[in-house]
């Protein structure tokens, strides 16, 4: 169950507090943290582990290292009420303040680029890690609602026109299916972002006998980042990782507008829960879909973030250079808020089933199963049988006929004109062609709306989560792995790691 929060803004017809979800999307309008903030830890971490990866190359002692480490830790501390601090410069000269030149000695073998570059992976695969579950949680959420409407019938439309008759469950399947591939672009991103510069320096590496691979099982990457003017210049792993958001997003926008459709007073398929819409403050009786325009809006700014960094990497050389874009945090925090305020609201709507099966059965969605009937059962071309149905439809319309109007003799008429002969079609068979629910049922080809075919689509997925969440714990085992060699190796020093 959603979380409300009644913050004095809610009235008339959505009094209800709004839901938690949607006061976290509201939060990240704009930047709440910079990136020296959330990278700060991982920049602590680096420094520690390239110090023990100095003093393992006999670069430096041991009395060094432990000086240099115990005034890391006593700086990082300071730094949680100091957040001056938490920009490297002021870090280093803090740390030489409080224990001398030796303090210097840190900096041997690397520069601000490489180190910008490692803490900055850290912070964001930690971030595909979060978003990873967060689209597990979407997509069990969605599987959830899927679930519970198998036999939920549904218009599926084409063109913004009525097409063919599915179920609700079928629909909200291929969101999840859709968020599946999501899912794997961060998957397959994670191994490009989890990959080591440091050691690359400024560009030209160092002629310090670094052991670079030590600091990547440290650090818990997977791989190195090998040429050092890669190590620095290589922006694409941040492009990737926007534009990725930016594909989810849309996404989202998408499943968001047509749910913005659906809760129309002239549609009426679903009705949103109050905790997840607003109201007028002049008209009582609105109830506005706030959590889809949030998450619209969330979309448009996942396509700007993402092309001010593509525009940034076009007209600038292959080096480290501040011009390009880095991915905020705001960015970020806005793609993990759509996903649960979504997930929220499809999970707290109420789909108007009586609507939905009115809809289908006051329109033509039956039709192309009709053509199919007709080519079984009279041995025709599709062509033909498209052409009878669609002159059946033509005449329905131009005449304000009902749907239920169509009988075989009306089969036999319209085939004879558009054919130049006559056809027979049993009424039963005829009947069994235009009922809505046997038209889902026999559907049942794989991935098709039948709800046969949608349960079997539903544990596949789940399978597929399962084995999502079990790959994502093996990487957050791995960091923590990393974090636990890293203390290990500094109590091995006689370092007390806070």
């Amino acid at each position: 169950m959603s979380k409300t929060i009644d913050d004095g803004t809610r009235f008339g017809f959505s009094s209800k507090p709004k839901a938690a979800e949607i006061s976290e999307l509201s939060r990240y309008s704009g930047p709440l943290y910079s990136l020296p903030d959330v990278t700060f830890d991982h920049q602590v971490d680096l420094h520690v582990a390239h110090a023990l990866m100095l003093h393992k190359q006999s670069i430096l002692t041991q009395s060094e290292t432990v000086t240099i480490l115990e005034g890391v830790f006593h700086i990082a501390h300071r730094a949680q009420s100091e957040s001056n601090l938490k920009g490297y410069m002021a870090f280093e000269n803090a740390l030489v303040e409080h224990i001398g030149l030796v303090g210097g000695k840190l900096h041997i073998g690397r520069s601000r680029d490489d180190m910008a570059n490692v803490y900055n992976r850290m912070f964001y695969r930690a971030r595909i890690n979060a978003l990873s579950e967060s689209i597990d949680a979407f997509r069990t959420d969605l599987v959830g609602v899927a679930k519970a409407h198998l036999h939920t019938p549904m218009m599926v439309y084409t063109h913004t026109r009525q097409a063919q008759p599915i179920t609700y469950a079928h629909y909200l399947m291929a969101h999840v299916e859709a968020f599946g591939k999501h899912h794997e672009r961060y998957e397959s991103l994670y191994n490009r972002v989890n990959q080591n510069p440091l050691g690359a320096a400024a560009s030209a590496g160092t002629t310090w006998p670094l052991d670079r691979r030590y600091t990547t099982r440290l650090l818990g990457f997977d791989s190195l980042v090998v040429n050092t003017v890669e190590g620095v210049a290589g922006w694409d792993h941040i492009a990737e990782f926007s534009g990725a958001n930016a594909i989810l997003m849309a996404g989202l926008s998408r499943l968001a507008l047509e749910m913005t459709f659906w809760q129309t007073d002239e549609f009426g398929l679903i009705e949103l829960d109050g905790a997840f819409t607003g109201s007028s403050s002049i008209m009582p009786h609105k109830k506005n879909p706030n959590v889809l325009e949030h998450v619209r809006s969330m979309a448009s700014k996942a396509l700007a973030d993402h092309t001010g960094i593509i525009s940034s990497l076009i007209s600038i050389p292959y080096q480290h250079t501040s011009t390009r874009h880095v991915l905020g945090t705001d960015s970020l925090d806005g793609v993990s808020a759509s996903i649960a305020a979504m997930a929220g609201a499809i999970r707290t709507a109420t789909p108007k089933v009586a609507r939905m099966m009115h809809h289908l059965q006051d329109s033509f969605a039956a039709m192309t199963n009709l053509a199919d009937i007709l080519v079984k059962e009279l041995g025709i071309s599709f062509r033909e049988a498209h052409d009878i149905v669609g002159d059946m439809v033509v005449d329905n319309v131009e005449h304000g006929k009902n749907i239920a109007l169509i009988t075989p003799q009306l089969v036999n008429v319209t085939a004879s004109r558009v054919l130049g002969k006559p056809v027979s079609i049993a009424t039963d068979r005829l009947l069994e062609a235009l009922d809505i629910v046997v038209n889902i049922a026999n559907s049942d080809l794989e991935g098709g709306p039948a709800p046969s075919a949608v349960q079997s689509h539903i544990c596949e997925v789940e399978n597929d989560i399962s084995a999502s969440s079990l790959r994502r714990s093996k990487r957050e085992e791995r960091l923590a792995d990393a974090a636990a060699d890293r203390k290990a190796e500094c109590l091995a020093l006689g370092i007390r790691v806070p």
